[in-house]
């Protein structure tokens, strides 16, 4: 696999100044025009707007955004020297930190702009997917040759999801997906399944956290794609406001009721692939059915089982007040789990949801999205596997394999 090796034809990356970056030093908004930027846009006119996708390092799971650079000679009136500058917008200028990262990159009339902080995770994949090393405030020019050719990681997949490729195909993935199952909604199960095997670069066992929040953002584009092409003509077909009604309350109770079964189905893959050994929806005291026993429902049911050895897991995409559904299920574990991808969780929130003895699991890059003082109650999605190893190999021991 050749990373973005055969992908962009050029690219040119720099470390951001403080007067670059910095819209209390300078409000200029330019970059000289060095030759890499030359390299990249050309000089046959002598000004033109350049429409590039941004792709912000920082919100990976943000929907894409496009903005406008503007590529001019400020000496074009000068009748033997040019001057080339970039101007970009505001919109832009939000996502530049001094010292951060900035990578232009193009693919033939397409032109892609990443971003990322000073030292940030993103900074790290930029300098890991483009082979960057050691980078000053000037433009450098990186050829082809020069790529990181090494697997990806979960967070470079989304970039490459964004870009609209798969590598194994060297197409677009909406496009396999559509070769795949045509215009018939696969199951969720079937689904699911499509989404692991065509994230590439994802290693679910060296790093759990990134793995699920590719495979999730991965099957909802698919989902979202196959949504707008079947419903929007069944949309189209209707003939009166209660068919068009229908036909949204159809698509919402899709909607609805995938979501969850699709982080299920990852979580198991997860589990699977750290070779975890648990109970998936098993039936508990009440008819309560949680979505994880771990190591097993057997030895949940084994009244001699040591109960810190038993953990129970719920996962919700969103919690609002759905969290305490989780209270009722496993009365013989004294502290769930619960695992969420939701990004809007109060202070007060956590906190409740804390003293009523539940451990929130989100994926580690989503901590980053809260104050200190509400993430470090968080565990990670690493953390949940490495506590159910931890207790399934205390268990083994003690009770000589009996799960």
């Amino acid at each position: 696999m050749g990373g973005l090796r055969s992908y962009f034809d050029r690219v040119a990356a720099k470390s951001l100044s403080q007067v670059e970056a910095d819209s209390q030093v300078s409000n200029q908004h330019e970059f000289n025009g060095a030759g890499p930027l030359v390299a990249l846009f050309g000089t046959s006119e002598p000004r033109k707007e350049i429409q590039a996708q941004h792709i912000d390092m920082e919100h990976l799971g943000a929907d894409p955004k496009f903005i406008t650079l503007t590529w001019y000679d400020a000496r074009v009136r000068h009748p033997t020297r040019s001057e080339w500058r970039m101007y970009y917008p505001r919109e832009l200028a939000a996502s530049l930190h001094p010292g951060g990262v900035l990578v232009l990159a193009s693919r033939g009339e397409l032109t892609y702009c990443f971003t990322a902080g000073a030292g940030t995770l993103g900074a790290f994949h930029l300098h890991r997917l483009f082979g960057l090393g050691s980078l000053d405030t000037r433009f450098h020019a990186f050829g082809v040759d020069e790529l990181d050719s090494s697997v990806l990681a979960a967070a470079e997949q989304l970039i490459m999801a964004s870009l609209g490729i798969v590598t194994d195909q060297q197409k677009p993935l909406e496009e396999h997906f559509f070769d795949t199952f045509g215009l018939v909604f696969p199951t969720g199960e079937v689904l699911s399944r499509f989404v692991r095997e065509n994230t590439f670069g994802v290693d679910a066992v060296a790093d759990p956290d990134e793995a699920l929040v590719a495979w999730m953002r991965v099957e909802y584009d698919l989902f979202s794609a196959m949504e707008a092409v079947v419903e929007s003509d069944a949309m189209d077909a209707a003939l009166d406001l209660d068919a068009k009604l229908k036909i949204a309350m159809r698509v919402f109770q899709r909607r609805k009721s995938r979501a969850g079964k699709a982080m299920e189905y990852h979580l198991r893959a997860l589990f699977d692939a750290n070779e975890v050994t648990y109970s998936a929806n098993p039936i508990t005291e009440g008819r309560e059915e949680p979505d994880f026993i771990f190591p097993s429902i057997d030895a949940y049911r084994d009244e001699s089982f040591d109960p810190a050895l038993l953990t129970m897991l719920g996962s919700k995409q969103t919690l609002r007040d759905r969290w305490r559904q989780v209270l009722q299920e496993a009365a013989r574990v004294p502290r769930k789990h619960l695992v969420t991808i939701d990004q809007d969780i109060s202070a007060n929130q956590a906190k409740e949801i804390d003293s009523a003895g539940i451990q929130l699991v989100l994926p580690r890059d989503l901590h980053s999205g809260y104050a200190d003082e509400i993430s470090e109650t968080f565990w990670s999605i690493s953390e949940l596997v490495a506590h159910t190893k931890t207790c399934q190999a205390a268990a083994g021991s003690a009770a000589g394999q009996l799960f």
